[in-house]
């Protein structure tokens, strides 16, 4: 009998840390030795292509309104049916999320495998859902998964009694396809309208307070101060994008700042593999997977030091790390590298073999499909 996986998650759009995850996971599920199940909380829309992630069995709770207090009571009723209904060998959550399912759940005596995305205490939600996830991941049932060595270490600190089990594994990407370079050189300077002599320094996010975005463009007015060739390019939508926009405005440096939108596929390759430096401002990462990805192009980064991104970037190796909030740290980063092309193109190498050897994609599926298998041996709760 097949093991039967319930997968938990908010959506399953194309932009987003947690989303790209379950979708490279279910990519490469063995749907002949597991039924495998996946619920999000909004409904499902064509540009999320779920036709390409396998025979799964798809359903949606279609609440699509802002998450307060009824809607919050209406996901947990809605999801308890379905977890009746289903009845999981093992349920995968990820946090922010997982409490719905642990109230939901009681008295099913379910499994859980809980990925733990932000670190315990970290803010990036409330206290109250921070409690009810860190109480609940002391319990047997539930196989706690970290994907940094922060993530692990506050995990364990947060409540003194670490998680009842607990495992880390690195994130991953498909390397090759990140490898592949299709673009032709200078076909994307001319597709934005940037001079073929002038340098691109790129990054991939969502335009939410998390990612400092003010921070990326007050480290841009430096370094085009100094190198007024330098054209600093977005990828990612979100709700800052106006005020960021102002922002880029009220610092001069507007027409050395373009926005894409939210991009994913093949043209979000290009944009890494036209990029000379990736760079990221983030106040927290998790993890970041958008380096790994930068790197696997073969191009340098310069990043905050936080969370996972010092498990990622090899300080002085494969990129910069600077410290948070620090924009002249940042732009001496990226000006270090603009100025010395030679050192950014080692670099870069140096990085895509990182990429290669640590986060390559088979080895991260065929770890959930084993950490599925341990989790489902045990009885919930």
């Amino acid at each position: 009998m097949n093991t039967r996986v319930l997968n938990f998650v908010g959506r399953l759009s194309q932009q987003g840390g947690i989303q790209t995850v379950v979708r490279q996971i279910l990519r490469g599920l063995d749907t002949e030795e597991f039924d495998s199940h996946v619920c999000t909380i909004r409904s499902h829309s064509p540009d999320e292509e779920l036709s390409a992630l396998g025979q799964h069995h798809w359903h949606s709770l279609n609440i699509n309104g802002p998450l307060k207090l009824w809607n919050h009571l209406l996901v947990i009723f809605h999801l308890r049916r379905l977890m009746t209904q289903v009845r999981p060998d093992v349920m995968h959550l990820h946090s922010g999320q997982a409490w719905y399912a642990f109230i939901a759940g009681i008295g099913l005596r379910i499994p859980y495998v809980l990925e733990m995305h932000y670190a315990p205490g970290s803010k990036q939600v409330s206290r109250a859902i921070d409690w009810i996830e860190q109480k609940t991941a002391k319990l047997p049932s539930v196989l706690t998964v970290v994907h940094s060595s922060e993530v692990e270490k506050r995990t364990f600190s947060f409540h003194q009694k670490p998680p009842a089990r607990l495992l880390s594994m690195p994130l991953a990407i498909n390397f090759s396809y990140y490898n592949e370079c299709l673009i032709k050189p200078n076909e994307w300077h001319k597709k934005l309208s940037i001079p073929v002599n002038f340098v691109i320094v790129f990054c991939a996010a969502r335009l939410v307070p998390v990612k400092n975005f003010r921070l990326f463009l007050d480290t841009a007015r430096i370094v085009v101060n100094e190198s007024p060739d330098a054209i600093f390019v977005i990828a990612g939508s979100g709700p800052d994008l106006a005020s960021l926009q102002h922002h880029a405005r009220q610092l001069a440096i507007a027409d050395n700042v373009h926005w894409l939108g939210s991009i994913h596929g093949k043209e979000l390759v290009d944009a890494y593999h036209a990029a000379d430096i990736f760079l990221t401002t983030s106040d927290y990462e998790g993890f970041g997977l958008t380096l790994v990805e930068a790197m696997a192009a073969g191009k340098p980064v310069v990043s905050t030091a936080v969370g996972g991104t010092v498990d990622i970037v090899v300080d002085g190796e494969t990129g910069r790390l600077c410290p948070a909030g620090d924009a002249k740290s940042l732009a001496a980063a990226v000006l270090e590298l603009l100025n010395d092309p030679v050192k950014a193109k080692a670099w870069g190498q140096c990085g895509q073999e990182r990429a290669r050897a640590r986060f390559d994609l088979p080895a991260f599926q065929a770890g959930f499909q084993s950490i599925y298998r341990q989790a489902a041996g045990r009885s919930g709760t």
